[in-house]
């Protein structure tokens, strides 16, 4: 009684459910303070970038693991992405009649967790970035590489350079400055601090 007790516990202070199932875990380096420094369309925009992709310089997060292999192992886990964002998506967003900014990308629900030194938990990105409404999904678009080479792994609008996107946001949304993230830069960590990211299903 007294370990089931504890366990019932454990699951209530923990960020995920105890029934979360680890897909993916790598490492990366967290940039607070730059990313809200970011101007223009970019803002807010990357919430996980590959370190040595176009945009990594924008990004909350810079990982070590290229985008394609993320989205790989992704689908080596069983998920499939919805693919449904094309080019138009993100060319378009300045075209008030064209709906193709408006589409939200498709695909399984994800949960983003991120740990630093000394956190001693897992905590939810979207809590890190102040959006609590985030709905991140595996759209996979890994045919879009080439073009965009942005090396997103998790865009916070439905992007159709992301692997993850946020289902919630669309790129009409950018533009309009829907887009706000909120976070708390007394709670997070100096720029340039290692972290560990999990994508849990």
């Amino acid at each position: 009684m007294i370990f089931l007790r504890g366990l019932i516990v454990f699951c209530l202070l923990i960020t995920l459910p105890c029934s979360a199932k680890t897909l993916l875990e790598f490492e990366g380096k967290i940039y607070p303070r730059r990313f809200l420094q970011v101007k223009g369309i970019g803002y807010g925009h990357h919430a996980i970038v590959w370190k040595d992709g176009r945009t990594s310089e924008k990004a909350l997060i810079e990982a070590e693991i290229p985008d394609r292999e993320v989205a790989d192992i992704l689908a080596k886990q069983g998920l499939v992405g919805g693919n449904n964002l094309t080019n138009e998506t993100w060319t378009a967003r300045n075209d008030p009649n064209n709906p193709a900014a408006d589409a939200r990308v498709a695909g399984p629900t994800v949960e983003v967790t991120v740990t630093w030194e000394g956190l001693n938990r897992w905590e939810k990105l979207k809590e890190i970035l102040g959006m609590p409404e985030a709905d991140y999904r595996f759209g996979d678009h890994r045919p879009l590489i080439p073009i965009w080479k942005s090396g997103c792994i998790v865009c916070n609008v439905s992007c159709p350079g992301g692997k993850i996107s946020n289902h919630s946001l669309t790129i009409r949304d950018q533009v309009m400055k829907r887009l706000r993230p909120n976070l708390d830069l007394e709670k997070l960590p100096k720029d340039g601090t290692k972290v560990r990211v999990r994508i849990s299903k």
